[in-house]
């Protein structure tokens, strides 16, 4: 099997697996705000909006003084936008993903210290599965050298082998329930 029938596979699979999650994000929120506490030079953090299953990050913009900023597909790529307020700075986009609202200001990805990464799946040694479009690979490469890509996701996602074609980006870190 190649590598991309072996991640449609593993796709699939995750799906099932997020769409009957019941799971929390508090214990991850609570590591995360640790981990900024204890790295006060990430000034500019990218988040994102929870799809289901997914791990809300949005009680974190209240905790942590930050500039915070969210992703909006544009073309084939992703721009981020400084998010204050999520109910009054977050609508519906592309995929009805909660995205920035059009009164929201682009900030470069030259400014940007750490993301927080979505992924369906994750491993250990921080093999990412997106779910299949390649928006965050294309823009994860763009990043400063110093810049942080940490990986976001409850225990269940994380799996022991992720097959990984040649421009995947690797995590420096993920952040679990247990990790």
């Amino acid at each position: 099997m190649s590598i991309s029938e072996q991640k449609i596979s593993l796709r699939k699979e995750m799906r099932d697996r997020l769409r009957s999650s019941h799971a929390d994000s508090r214990q991850i929120q609570n590591k995360i705000a640790h981990y900024l506490e204890a790295h006060p030079e990430h000034h500019c953090i990218a988040a994102f909006a929870p799809l289901q299953g997914e791990v809300d990050l949005l009680p974190l913009l209240q905790e942590a003084k930050r500039n915070w900023v969210f992703p909006k597909i544009s073309a084939e790529a992703i721009d981020f936008y400084q998010v204050e307020n999520p109910t009054l700075d977050l609508t519906p986009g592309a995929y009805s993903i909660l995205e920035p609202a059009p009164h929201c200001h682009k900030v470069p990805i030259s400014q940007i210290d750490l993301i927080l990464c979505p992924g369906i799946a994750f491993s250990r040694n921080g093999a990412r599965l997106g779910r299949g479009k390649g928006y965050y690979d294309r823009t994860l490469c763009q990043l400063r050298q110093d810049a942080r890509i940490v990986g976001v996701c409850f225990d269940f996602q994380i799996i022991e082998n992720i097959p990984m074609d040649r421009h995947d980006v690797f995590m420096n870190r993920v952040f679990t329930e247990a990790y």
